[in-house]
């Protein structure tokens, strides 16, 4: 008998334990939401360069292509922090032929990007300078959000995150005949900064560069529609669930 009241006595302390291991029943919804958003920025990446057979004269050659460039974007409207110098390289103009490596001088090249309030006549007005200008430019162009406009965006995709994901744990506790409990746990931003997380999942439009050889009405930009951007988030929310009364 004495050693039976042991056993009992273990098998006890062993279910009791193994209850408080269990986890509590959990259902776990994933919210999502979508926005189509018209994009607020216009970004312009415009690229020259210069090849001499001096070192310094190919600097020189795309320092004074820089000025100029520079000069015009002043008198189309342009201010100094609309404009940001994105790069710079020099060096040795090499090239291969029949297999062999050849070297014909130096070549400069830089980098200029234009960011600002997106307005169709403005983007307009400037590629028609561009076709106009004597500068050997090649240039590209995007539409994108604002910080500002992304924030205004970020808050709206997470409040319809949430709502989604209320709509989509209470479908499934009405069909499976239980009751929700308190809210567990809410996960947001897929384990890293959740800024950098939307910022990813943005898609723009990205047009390819535009050949200055074109003429104005070649290129088509009076009847530029620019697309929508369309932006996404999610919630993942955690709640506890009851056996209905």
């Amino acid at each position: 008998m004495k050693k039976l009241y042991f056993t009992s006595l273990y098998l006890l302390l062993v279910i009791h334990v193994f209850a408080q291991n269990q986890k509590p029943p959990l259902v776990e919804v994933r919210g999502n939401a979508s926005m189509q958003v018209p994009p607020d920025l216009a970004v312009i990446s415009i690229s020259f360069n210069s090849v001499e057979l001096a070192f310094n004269k190919a600097v020189k050659s795309v320092n004074e292509k820089n000025a100029s460039l520079l000069k015009q974007l002043e008198k189309l409207g342009f201010k100094n922090t609309e404009i940001k110098s994105n790069s710079f390289n020099a060096g040795k103009n090499s090239f291969y032929r029949n297999d062999v490596i050849v070297d014909s001088g130096y070549i400069a090249s830089q980098s200029v990007i234009l960011e600002f309030k997106y307005d169709q006549q403005r983007v307009t007005k400037l590629v028609d300078a561009f076709m106009e200008t004597t500068l050997d430019l090649n240039f590209q162009f995007s539409f994108i959000l604002s910080e500002e406009k992304l924030a205004e965006v970020r808050g709206k995709l997470i409040e319809l995150s949430i709502q989604n994901a209320q709509e989509r744990a209470a479908i499934i506790a009405r069909q499976s005949k239980l009751a929700l409990g308190n809210i567990q746990s809410i996960q947001y931003g897929y384990g890293y900064n959740e800024d950098y997380s939307l910022r990813e999942r943005l898609r723009y439009r990205d047009y390819a560069p535009i050949p200055l050889s074109a003429s104005n009405s070649d290129t088509g930009f009076s009847d530029l529609t620019v697309q929508d951007i369309e932006v996404s988030d999610e919630v993942i929310i955690s709640w506890l669930i009851n056996n209905k009364p």
